[in-house]
């Protein structure tokens, strides 16, 4: 994350496919949900001019996987993964159904090391958002946090290529 923030990390960009990714992601994870009696939904616009570094995009959809099954597990709730375009931007989102975050919050939450154990319950180190809004500003973008009523809307803005 050093690396990331300081930009001394060389960004690798590549031509992505974004459904490919996000469904690959989905796949993967979806039993995990399934085991905590929760419904991973993908949603997939059809976009263009995704590009990024695949690794570094798929550790923060990861993330914000793994945030949501351990602080949002609430048992017949929804989390949707999706993609879509707005206003010449590639958006990455992941809702969650869980308690959420008081949005006063949002940008604390974006600090290492940050847990907010008053709304979100279970462990953690308190990187996961920090490392995920780290990876965004890399490839020019970030990452926005918003209410979702009931749960927490986490969505990664992301420049299309020129």
């Amino acid at each position: 994350m050093s690396r990331l923030e300081s930009g001394a990390a060389k960004l690798t960009r590549q031509p992505l496919d974004g459904a490919e990714l996000l469904t690959n992601l989905h796949d993967l994870f979806e039993a995990v949900f399934a085991d905590k009696q929760m419904h991973l939904v993908l949603e997939l616009a059809p976009v263009s001019g995704l590009e990024g570094d695949e690794p570094l995009l798929v550790q923060a959809v990861a993330n914000l996987l793994e945030n949501a099954l351990t602080h949002a597990s609430v048992p017949d709730s929804r989390v949707v993964l999706a993609l879509g375009e707005s206003d010449g931007d590639i958006l990455i989102s992941l809702t969650d159904g869980g308690a959420g975050i008081p949005p006063e919050k949002y940008s604390e939450v974006e600090k290492r090391f940050v847990r907010l154990d008053e709304s979100r319950s279970g462990d953690g180190t308190g990187l996961g958002l920090s490392l995920v809004a780290a990876i965004c500003r890399h490839h020019g973008g970030a990452l926005t946090l918003s209410e979702a009523s009931p749960g927490l809307r986490a969505t990664l803005r992301l420049p299309k290529r020129a």
